[in-house]
Parts: C-alpha cells; structure tokens; sequence
C-alpha cells in the first residue's frame, strides 16, 4: 500500500488504510482478487495548550491551542523602561524557546524573561601616589558588588592591558586599569546609555 497523498480535512491526519474492515500502514502488502476498496482513515490531530507567563510586565499573552508538531505564533511584547529578552521553558531562563524551530510535544508554559538596563556603573579608585603600593586581588583581579552586578578589576602597566601592575606605584610609569561588569538575573548592561563614574 502506498503512503497517501490525499489532502488531510481540517483537523485531521491520516492514520490507517481500511481494506474490506481491516486497517494497513502505508507499505504493508495485500492480496487483490477482484475490485477493492481501499479507504483512508482519518483521526483528530492532537493539540495542546501552550500558556505564557509575561512575569508582571507587559501584556500576558493569551493561550494557544496548538497541534503536535507545529510551531508556536510569537507573542510581541515590550514595556517602557524594560528589556524584553525572549521566552524560556523554565521560569529559571535556562532554555530559551526558538520560535522559528521549535515544535510542541506537549502542554506547556513559556516564561518571558524581563532585563532592567543598567545605566550607570561606579568604580571608586583613589588616586595612585608615587610609592603606593597597587591594589592586587586574588588571584589577580579586585572584586566587588552592588544589587544589580558584580564587577572586577586590576592594575596595568602601560596603556592598555598586558602586563600586570605589581608593587608600588612608580614615578613616571604610566598604569591603566581593566574593569568587567557581570550583570545580576534581572538586569542587562544598556550599552547605548550606560555611562561608568569613576
């Protein structure tokens, strides 16, 4: 038997082949001994709810009835003074959905991950003096926090990073500082507007 090629009613996908009350798969052989029937089962296409939780920004998107297999419609969001970045599986953001390839297996919800941009960053370092000895961490890098990140630092000599600063500071050795910021969940590093205060 071949496998069928006939347009599918709504809400529907084919199942079996029914020959004289017996049901076939496409590929299973029959015996033809006179004019046959050969008629095409069709049975519901399974659906399932795909739910969305907005996290308390935006607009919670209504549920959608999907069926198995298909993708999901994505729901736009956006709220001022927010930066909307995608829908996970997990309300932890540990997988994100792709829109454009993932299929529905089963029931489910998708978390929107929200991001507070952050706008200002505030390095306080005191004024290097000649003899002074350089701030060192461990192993290398001086480390800090504040609600929306962490952040770490070290001394350089020279103008740009490459060699660490070791020791005191020298008459005319020139230093430079290189500093990484590590945003908190929740947050994300604006970098069109964030401006760094040292």
């Amino acid at each position: 038997l071949p496998e069928c090629v006939f347009g599918a009613p709504d809400g529907k996908e084919f199942a079996k082949w029914i020959v004289a009350g017996d049901e076939y798969n496409p590929g299973n052989e029959i015996i033809i001994t006179g004019h046959t029937t050969i008629t095409a089962k069709w049975i519901d296409v399974a659906t399932y709810t795909v739910s969305f939780e907005n996290n308390g920004h935006g607009t919670k998107p209504a549920d959608q009835t999907v069926q198995y297999n298909a993708l999901v419609d994505e729901p736009v969001m956006g709220e001022e003074g927010f930066l909307f970045n995608g829908w996970y599986l997990d309300s932890d953001f540990q997988t994100k959905w792709d829109f454009a390839s993932d299929t529905v297996q089963s029931d489910l919800v998708l978390y929107a991950l929200w991001q507070e941009p952050i706008r200002s960053i505030a390095l306080i370092l005191e004024k290097p003096s000649i003899g002074a000895s350089i701030p060192e961490g461990t192993p290398d890098y001086i480390t800090g926090e504040t609600d929306q990140y962490t952040y770490e630092y070290r001394w350089y000599e020279g103008d740009e990073p490459g060699t660490n600063a070791i020791g005191t500071f020298e008459k005319d050795q020139s230093y430079c500082v290189s500093f990484n910021v590590y945003p908190k969940t929740g947050y994300i590093l604006d970098r069109k507007s964030t401006r760094l205060n040292s």
